[in-house]
């Protein structure tokens, strides 16, 4: 198969696992403060309850990939994806 102009074999494990890495090592409550918002700030961004961003901040529950995804983006950059987010509404 190729993608974007390379070849990519879904069986073979990617050399480069950086990021992976970093979103197993991302901590939701220390991306919700690096962005400067409450947890109820955080929770409406993100399109979800409060009850339920704080679970995640406990480790009572896992964001799923997308998510994990999300909270990534706003690690690097909080300015700039929650500008973009919110002028989505």
């Amino acid at each position: 198969m190729t993608v974007a102009g390379t070849n990519f074999d879904p069986k073979t494990p990617r050399e480069d696992t950086s990021f992976e890495t970093e979103l197993a090592d991302l901590d939701p409550k220390s991306v919700r403060e690096t962005a400067r918002l409450s947890l109820s700030e955080m929770a409406e961004l993100l399109g979800m309850s409060e009850s339920g961003y704080g679970l995640w901040e406990k480790r009572t529950r896992r964001p799923g990939g997308p998510a994990y995804r999300l909270l990534f983006l706003l690690s690097k950059n909080p300015d700039n994806v929650i500008m973009q987010l919110t002028s989505q509404s």
